[in-house]
């Protein structure tokens, strides 16, 4: 069970640092079809996340998601 956290807490902090990063880079970019691109990867990364109080259902049926978006 402990691994799973671990690969759990891996994981949200991954997609923690993609959103940031696709946030400074729509910050960073002057084309406006650039800007709004980066925005909404940085949306689909937060959004993939589980929220406070989501139950292990919910995290579990977002994994799926998580992997198929990763590989994007």
């Amino acid at each position: 069970m402990q691994d799973q956290i671990a690969v759990s807490n891996e994981t949200e902090d991954y997609y923690y640092r993609r959103a940031e990063a696709e946030l400074k880079m729509a910050q960073a970019a002057t084309v406006p079809a650039a800007v709004k691109a980066h925005y909404e990867l940085a949306n689909r990364y937060l959004e993939q996340l589980p929220k406070p109080g989501d139950d292990a259902v919910a995290v579990e049926q977002k994994r799926p998601v998580l992997r198929a978006f990763a590989k994007l």
